[in-house]
């Protein structure tokens, strides 16, 4: 099961991304900026599948969700 992660990087986000990382999941993150992203959260941007784009972006937004089980945003 993939878990999707909106908004990685904020306080929110980057809670929800390391807690299921902790926990073992297929996770995927949603972001709009890789470099602050591998800056922020090294443990997880070494393990999660990465979107790049803007949540507004409807084709992007279409890519990011495909297959998650479970999004969080």
């Amino acid at each position: 099961m993939t878990y999707l992660v909106t908004g990685a990087t904020g306080a929110l986000g980057s809670a929800v991304a390391h807690r299921l990382h902790r926990e073992g999941k297929a996770l995927r993150v949603f972001i709009r900026n890789p470099d602050r992203f591998r800056r922020l959260l090294p443990d997880v941007a070494g393990s999660a599948e990465s979107v790049v784009g803007d949540i507004l972006d409807k084709a992007k937004m279409k890519e990011a969700t495909a297959g998650a089980k479970f999004i969080f945003h």
